[in-house]
């Protein structure tokens, strides 16, 4: 059974409540300086967005206590964290010049492969390469006579590189590939690098694949989907908030504090060493979606007291009161919920719950506050802009 009125105090203030009022009572009279801190920590946050990291090695993102995970930990202690990078090189097809490059065994495609191994093995990271023109670089040259050279490819083994029509061959490069998404995206382009420096035979192109060079695309695709998404989620949120509200001022009001919650999110991960994620990588799309409602509530509520003819601290009094209680309440529920996949096997989901938890307890620090105090200067403004006309 509810009882009426059971957990309030004097007035019908529950303690949340009261606590608010004394906050609304302080905005009031500090809200400019309040504004002036809120913004120089965004700043702080902002600059520290940079440094955000991401994570594509999906071992990472696995159960650590997997047997298979710490047996590839055990054989990256001892044998190095390394990783197989493979360039297959193949006669083009669509090729517009006329050439007598009929096969992968042509002596200048030979060559141009051994030119290209000893590039790639300058690169300290690069371990070894394996290629058809490896008995001719222990030879020191390769030989005209492409008879002799299809001879030594079969007795050496490496006959297996070679596709069945000779059209194309692959050349496998061991790397070590360092433990960072920096380090994976240096040795990626310095590959490219090597490999473009090498002048190639007319009508011979080439192509880089495995491991590396997939968490290198994966690493562009993470960082143009974390833009984009959190781009096309802002303007559709503003377009709706304008039509929604029927001015672009409260549409501005509403807006401004749910882009310093992105901002407070990236910077928190930034400064704690936390990484994205493809899980988390949208978490800016869904902090917008999640934290736009807290706006909504506070400047409704707050123009509801205006429309009634009360100054701006006296609606802010009633205002923040009223609605910062069930905004706290909804918000500590949902930090709950997101929380709760901290208890799952796998670490990105533990990560996904971290990062929701943390958005939306930015969401709710800046929707007490920073926008109260946006509400207070906007009437204010407004009311010395009334005046001057």
């Amino acid at each position: 059974m509810v009882v009426p009125g059971k957990g309030k105090g004097k007035g019908g203030e529950t303690p949340t409540e009261r606590v608010l009022r004394k906050v609304a009572e302080f905005e009031a009279k500090y809200y400019p300086y309040i504004i002036v801190v809120m913004i120089a920590i965004t700043t702080i946050f902002a600059l520290s967005l940079p440094l955000l990291k991401m994570e594509t090695d999906f071992t990472k993102l696995m159960p650590q206590n997997m047997k298979s995970v710490k047996l590839e930990y055990d054989v990256r202690d001892v044998f190095g964290s390394t990783d197989t990078l493979f360039v297959l090189v193949e006669l083009d097809d669509e090729c517009k010049y006329t050439t007598n490059i009929k096969t992968i065994e042509d002596p200048r495609v030979v060559n141009y492969l051994l030119e290209l191994s000893r590039g790639l093995k300058k690169d300290p990271s690069v371990r070894s390469v394996v290629s058809i023109a490896m008995p001719f670089e222990l030879a020191g040259m390769v030989p005209y006579n492409q008879s002799l050279i299809e001879n030594v490819i079969h007795a050496s083994g490496l006959k297996n590189l070679i596709n069945h029509d000779k059209t194309a061959t692959l050349m496998l490069v061991r790397m070590d590939m360092g433990t960072s998404e920096s380090s994976l995206k240096r040795n990626v382009e310095r590959v490219h690098e090597l490999l473009g420096s090498v002048k190639k035979p007319p009508c011979v192109k080439y192509v880089v694949t495995g491991n590396l060079p997939m968490r290198y695309r994966i690493l562009q695709l993470m960082v143009h989907d974390m833009i984009y998404t959190l781009s096309v989620a802002a303007a559709i949120i503003f377009v709706l908030l304008v039509l929604l509200r029927r001015s672009v001022t409260q549409a501005v009001l509403v807006f401004l504090p749910l882009m310093m919650g992105v901002v407070w999110t990236g910077g928190i991960f930034s400064l704690t060493g936390w990484e994205l994620t493809i899980v988390t990588i949208g978490i800016g799309a869904m902090v917008l979606g999640l934290g736009v409602e807290y706006g909504v509530f506070m400047v409704e509520r707050f123009e509801e007291e205006i429309r009634k003819g009360k100054g701006a601290k006296e609606a802010l009094l009633i205002a923040l009161p009223s609605v910062g209680s069930s905004i706290m309440g909804s918000g500590i529920t949902t930090i709950a919920g997101f929380l709760a996949l901290l208890s799952a096997a796998f670490p990105m989901l533990s990560l996904l719950g971290i990062a929701l938890a943390t958005s939306i307890s930015c969401m709710l620090i800046i929707a007490i506050l920073f926008l109260p105090c946006l509400l207070m200067l906007e009437s204010r403004l407004t009311e010395i802009f009334w005046r001057e006309v």
